[in-house]
């Protein structure tokens, strides 16, 4: 077993080194493998997938190429997101990280939300980047982790709000779903209150200058607070205390919306 397991370590090497290429069959042939062995066949061993965790946190992955835009290092930092959710994925399914790592990957992750300057969704021909959609998962995936709590979400919103201040154009790939959903489900975890949620919410200021810039950071947040309002609404029942306040994201997303403010 043991020489079966550190076979396939090796082989996991291999395609972590993949999630990097400019070629979109390979990187998604390469998540794929390494989703089948590390979820559905837990094909290498708990220390091992510590060891995997530290190496994605590293300068050589989440933060490969930090800064720099329109290159193709995105796709490393991108992928790597997306291993590090599959990663604590596998913890909330079958314990095995320890609180130490598990704040490492927390804040590393909510470092990449302030870092990242490549929002780019789809790239022709390359493929998928998805830096803001990537990372939510990983977000998510951290809020439903047995080791947040209240402070741990609180950490999270913040990388969140980064992710949502920080584009330097109106997300169009659905990367406003994906960042929402974390937010759904720490309340419905109710590791955070919907009351609290609204007091986050309400400390974002709209941009009120008649800028690209002002625009997008008010679009972003517009859209947000909208996926918000449907995902809750379709679990009103649910969330007795959601479903009495949701007219409180209404009023929030109306700060941002200047059709609704001439109305």
């Amino acid at each position: 077993m043991e020489e079966e397991q550190q076979d396939v370590w090796t082989l996991v090497q291999q395609k972590v080194i993949l999630l990097g290429s400019p070629d979109s069959e390979i990187r998604e042939e390469a998540y794929s493998a390494l989703f089948n062995w590390l979820l559905e066949k837990n094909a290498i061993g708990k220390s091992q997938m510590e060891e995997l965790l530290q190496q994605s946190v590293s300068d050589s992955g989440l933060f490969y190429g930090i800064g720099e835009k329109e290159t193709d290092s995105v796709f490393k930092r991108t992928f790597t997101s997306l291993l590090i959710a599959l990663l604590i994925t596998c913890d909330n399914r079958e314990p095995y990280l320890t609180r130490e790592s598990y704040d490492l990957a927390l804040n590393a992750l909510v470092r990449y939300c302030h870092l990242e300057d490549d929002f780019r969704g789809y790239v022709d021909v390359k493929g998928w980047a998805h830096a803001a959609a990537h990372v939510a998962d990983a977000l998510d995936e951290c809020a439903m982790s047995r080791y947040a709590g209240a402070k741990e979400c609180t950490e999270i919103w913040t990388g969140v709000q980064a992710l949502l201040e920080r584009p330097a154009e109106v997300y169009q790939r659905e990367e406003d779903e994906r960042l929402a959903t974390a937010i759904v489900s720490m309340i419905q975890s109710q590791k955070v209150s919907f009351a609290t949620i609204c007091e986050w919410l309400g400390q974002m200021e709209p941009a009120r200058t008649r800028s690209v810039e002002s625009y997008t950071l008010n679009t972003n947040r517009k859209h947000f607070l909208r996926c918000l309002y449907t995902r809750l609404y379709e679990q009103r029942e649910k969330f007795e205390e959601t479903g009495m306040g949701l007219n409180r994201l209404l009023e929030l997303e109306k700060r941002f919306n200047r059709f609704r403010l001439q109305a």
